[in-house]
């Protein structure tokens, strides 16, 4: 519940900071017509450096709340063990350490979902459940954000000095705020389907060996004593 209180903040937080995005390009055209005043331009300003202090805040807290509800479902009785390729600290450790968190946190989720399958089945077996498309969807759409997102801001200059550079950063945060919202509904819809999947799904039975009914070697049948048959 509070990851996906989270999320909904995120992106309400998100719709917001658009929604003032468009207020500073409808601002740039007033300045540039000559209606706009400078009250209006440092106003919007303030607006804009305490929702990008707190957008930075709320995904912190979002990204850390996701990580945690991923390990708690790697660690329930929900997730067959032998359905995971990796351990369970990958869970966390797999979103900090450089390229590897391109693909391996995906990989995690692949196995999360397939390790709620009953009969539960090895990661390297055979006639391996599909993955929802929902989930390649959300992770697309993270690495779009996370990756395109800083080469975008990376291009616009810290301090826009024309209308045309404060122009181009309202576009580009627009752009950005569009796939943020996908990613995040997106976040949103694998949560609540994975919840679901888990709380339907029993534990994965338990292992056992087959017993030995044959007699062995060194336990002689009963009628061993007597090779021609009992006496009568």
């Amino acid at each position: 519940i509070a990851t996906q209180l989270s999320l909904l903040l995120y992106l309400g937080l998100v719709c917001y900071v658009a929604i003032v995005s468009l207020e500073g390009l409808a601002l740039i055209d007033a300045l540039e017509a000559g209606t706009g005043t400078a009250t209006q331009a440092e106003s919007l300003e303030t607006r804009t450096r305490a929702l990008a202090a707190m957008a930075v805040v709320l995904y912190l807290l979002t990204a850390t709340l996701f990580i945690c509800w991923m390990y708690t479902l790697r660690t329930s009785a929900s997730v067959a063990p032998e359905a995971m390729r990796h351990s369970a600290g990958w869970t966390v450790g797999g979103w900090f350490v450089p390229i590897l968190n391109l693909f391996r946190p995906y990989q995690i989720m692949v196995d999360l979902w397939r390790g709620m399958v009953r009969p539960a089945r090895p990661f390297q077996g055979p006639g391996q459940p599909p993955v929802p498309v929902l989930v390649t969807l959300w992770w697309g759409a993270f690495l779009v954000t996370s990756v395109g997102g800083r080469l975008a801001v990376a291009t616009v200059p810290a301090q826009a000095d024309t209308f045309d550079q404060a122009r181009q950063a309202f576009q580009t945060e627009l752009l950005v705020d569009a796939v943020s919202v996908v990613a995040a509904v997106l976040a949103i819809g694998v949560l609540r389907m994975y919840t679901a999947r888990a709380r339907a799904t029993p534990p994965p039975m338990p292992w056992t060996p087959i017993p030995n009914v044959w007699p062995s070697a060194a336990s002689p049948r009963p009628d061993a004593q007597f090779p021609y048959g009992r006496p009568v």
